[in-house]
């Protein structure tokens, strides 16, 4: 994909292989920076500590100053370059960098928190109540996830039914999401909280994020996965032929083609996206969403009420607990909404105010923040 990338020119290829996978270390060095990004779960700082070492992988040996200069020191960069990222080798680190970091280690941090289901449902009820909101980043996401089961189980929620799915995506069994969903209401009374608390925590019962199910292309590639969805499609016929002819070249050339035909599916919404950072930007969102609809006490109050529901339990961390707080909240405001009783709500849920802040925020979102596929330099010198 970086050789077609590159338009067929070897220094091209090069040049944006090598700042491609750059991108990628500099990208998560501003995720796990407290004063550039939101707070995420251990387990996230974890996943990008174990892979934040594949970054001096191709690093150059290094030459003492003076050692090499003026056509040797251009020779030697050159060099570099086309030892590193030539089609075979920067081809390589490229597909490390994008399956296993981007893709696999992107599918254990996107939802970290809950915030991928937290804002896909959120889009969902934004699609329903204004069918020509446009908001590309979330499109996209949505485009990606669509077919995730952590996220829905089943098709999309009509209105009527947001708040079942919405809990259902939670851990919850679908008769005690209904009956959550049919009992709470969007007011200041936070005291219905208790009823989530339980004797467990949902968070345990939360199906996660695979990365076979947003990426087709990781299952044919990674998981060696040359299975047909749609057995008459022309690479299982493909396959079939290859089984009656034994023919390991007709065999060879349609895993190929089921593997680019697959890339070709994930596209631009799947193969360039650091989807650990993406996991980021939504729990900014999250947080700014908060703030600006005067949420804060509020969930302090639901929290509160959390915690001392569980007194004597192993209690979740403060962010997970703010979490769940933020989630019950926006739970009880969706099954307003299906019960068309949006006329009583408070002014912390104006509905308008939510559609227009959830736009204008990702729109303000730079592709350069969560894209590592950089574009060539108008003058390229490697």
């Amino acid at each position: 994909m970086f050789v077609l990338q590159g338009n067929g020119h070897l220094a091209r290829v090069a040049e944006q292989s090598k700042r491609s996978y750059n991108m990628l270390f500099q990208q998560w060095e501003i995720a796990v920076d407290l004063s550039k990004s939101p707070k995420n779960t251990p387990q996230f700082y974890t996943i990008v500590d174990n892979f934040g070492w594949l970054a001096s992988l191709v690093e150059p040996v290094p030459v003492e100053h003076g050692q090499a200069v003026g056509p040797d020191a251009a020779w030697l960069k050159l060099s570099e370059s086309f030892a590193f990222w030539n089609p075979v080798f920067g081809g390589g680190f490229m597909l490390y960098a994008t399956y296993m970091c981007c893709i696999g280690a992107g599918s254990a941090t996107v939802d970290s928190l809950g915030q991928l289901r937290f804002i896909l449902h959120l889009y969902n009820w934004l699609m329903l109540r204004e069918p020509t909101l446009n908001i590309p980043f979330l499109a996209s996401m949505d485009t990606v996830f669509k077919g995730t089961r952590a996220v829905w189980f089943g098709a999309k929620p009509e209105k009527g039914s947001c708040a079942k799915a919405f809990w259902v995506s939670w851990g919850m069994n679908a008769r005690r999401a209904e009956k959550l969903a049919s009992e709470h209401a969007a007011n200041k009374n936070a005291s219905s909280f208790g009823s989530l608390s339980g004797k467990y925590d949902m968070r345990s019962t939360m199906d996660r994020i695979w990365p076979d199910e947003f990426s087709a292309s990781y299952r044919r590639l990674i998981q060696h996965d040359y299975r047909s969805y749609t057995p008459q499609s022309t690479a299982n016929k493909e396959l079939s032929e290859a089984g009656k002819h034994q023919d390991f070249m007709v065999d060879l050339l349609a895993r190929f083609k089921m593997i680019r035909d697959a890339m070709e599916e994930d596209g631009n919404n799947v193969l360039p996206v650091n989807f650990a950072v993406v996991g980021s930007i939504l729990l900014d969102f999250m947080d700014a969403l908060s703030d600006h609809m005067g949420w804060a006490d509020m969930m302090e109050e639901v929290a509160k009420n959390y915690r001392g529901a569980r007194l004597g339990e192993s209690s979740m961390s403060e962010l997970n607990v703010k979490d769940m707080a933020l989630s019950s909240m926006w739970g009880r405001l969706l099954s307003c909404i299906d019960r068309d009783c949006t006329d009583q709500l408070i002014p912390e849920f104006d509905l308008d105010k939510v559609s227009v802040f959830t736009k204008s925020f990702f729109d303000k979102v730079d592709k350069t923040r969560y894209i590592i596929w950089v574009q060539p330099l108008e003058a390229t010198s490697v």
